[in-house]
């Protein structure tokens, strides 16, 4: 069986674990031909969501890692053999880093690569917020990430659904990280409590 088709079986065999946007956002990718990021995203999002999975996912998401030269950590991650396993941020801006550099949008690329590096550091409430805000600052003004375009000179490229699923995601992410945080932080801070 294809790499394709082997990742397709991956998300059928772990869709019980994942939510469903979870699992609307890998098929999305699939379909765009996007077979790492896709990968990498249920990895990801089976760790994030304290998943339980056995050996046989663990051997595909390697085999399938491996076939596509895709970091170790996203497999070893499914077995807890990394320090730190990515939050969902940090997994998103690895995805569109990883994306953008294959596109040719380095600049982006390493904006991204260099967030994700630090979403994955353990920081105080405040600066994690801080930079949640500055993850969303991305989405702001002309020429931020939401007018990012993948083209080349026969028109829009197969990959711009990719980006648009996982520019969707990290949104999506970062704003409920970051509304969560702020009643959480809101609440340490009262007084008399």
């Amino acid at each position: 069986m294809d790499v394709l088709g082997r990742a397709r079986g991956l998300v059928v065999l772990v869709e019980d674990q994942l939510t469903r946007r979870d699992v609307e956002n890998a098929w999305d990718l699939l379909d765009a031909n996007e077979t790492g990021v896709a990968v990498e995203l249920v990895a990801t999002q089976l760790v994030e969501h304290d998943a339980a999975v056995d050996e046989e996912t663990v051997r595909l998401v390697r085999s399938l890692c491996e076939e596509m030269g895709l970091r170790d950590e996203v497999w070893r991650s499914l077995r807890g053999t990394t320090a730190a396993a990515p939050d969902g941020v940090a997994g998103s801006l690895r995805a569109l880093s990883s994306l953008l550099h294959r596109t040719g949008e380095p600049r982006w690329a390493a904006l991204l690569g260099s967030l994700a590096d630090e979403a994955v550091a353990p920081r105080p409430a405040d600066e994690r917020r801080q930079l949640l805000v500055t993850v969303l600052g991305l989405y702001r003004g002309m020429g931020g990430l939401d007018d990012l375009v993948l083209q080349d000179a026969s028109g829009v490229r197969p990959e711009q659904t990719a980006l648009d699923v996982l520019r969707r995601t990290l949104h999506e992410q970062a704003v409920h990280e970051r509304t969560t945080s702020a009643v959480v932080g809101s609440a340490e801070q009262e007084p008399g409590s």
